[in-house]
């Protein structure tokens, strides 16, 4: 079965072009937003991430993970946990990440933990802007869970609209694991319409004039908060 044929259908478009619905969201107005983007490796979410950033309207939750930084990455990008000591038993030593980075969720994917302080939330929720948490499946469902008392946790899942080329950007680029990762990410896209909130395509190739389809999935993510804010 076509992973994509299952989520870019006729019944799941929006008003919105690249926008597909996913699990039902009613915006309750008398709650602040908080997004949670997610979505599979090599699908783009980190990019559409910074394009958000730079309206200056977002707080960036801040994860953490023990995996090695790669080649021209941010160092701001996380928290970067300790490596694990020479014959520290790899148990005991996930336990302490857990308590010295006080993580309030977290979870071990892709042979690495990744985590959210609890700071990182506190930052958020006193920036006064809208809190922007780029993570995954498990840990967007449990903030979303925790958190509804004080917030209206919308999740948006960034999907290739090819599959070809998410698993060229996953096995010759520099993320670890590539195998393990090709695995989750189709995993995840299965997922996707009964995890997230609204589907968003990111395009390979242009589909308006005069724009990527990269810009056009920006433009796309753009109106669907900045019309619920």
């Amino acid at each position: 079965m076509d992973l994509l044929s299952q989520i870019f259908t006729t019944e799941r478009e929006t008003e919105i072009p690249l926008i597909y619905s996913g699990r039902r969201f009613v915006r309750n107005s008398k709650k602040p937003l908080f997004v949670a983007l997610i979505g599979p490796s090599g699908a783009g979410k980190d990019a559409i991430k910074e394009r958000l950033l730079h309206t200056g309207k977002f707080h960036h939750i801040r994860t953490a993970t023990n995996r090695q930084m790669r080649e021209n990455e941010n160092p701001r990008e996380y928290i970067w946990m300790r490596s694990r000591y020479e014959n520290e038993p790899e148990k005991p030593y996930l336990r302490s990440l857990i308590r010295q980075y006080d993580l309030f969720e977290y979870n071990y994917h892709y042979g690495n933990m990744y985590g959210t302080p609890l700071d990182s939330l506190k930052n958020a929720i006193t920036s006064k802007k809208i809190p922007l948490y780029c993570s995954e499946n498990k840990g967007a469902l449990f903030l979303e869970k925790t958190l509804s008392e004080l917030y209206d946790v919308m999740i948006i899942f960034i999907v290739p609209d090819s599959l070809e080329d998410m698993e060229k950007r996953i096995t010759h680029g520099s993320r670890n694991n590539p195998t393990t990762r090709l695995i989750e990410s189709r995993e995840k896209i299965e997922q996707s319409p009964q995890v997230a909130h609204y589907l968003v395509k990111n395009p390979s190739n242009p589909v308006e004039y005069g724009k990527s389809g990269f810009e056009s999935a920006v433009h796309a993510v753009k109106r669907l908060i900045f019309t619920s804010v």
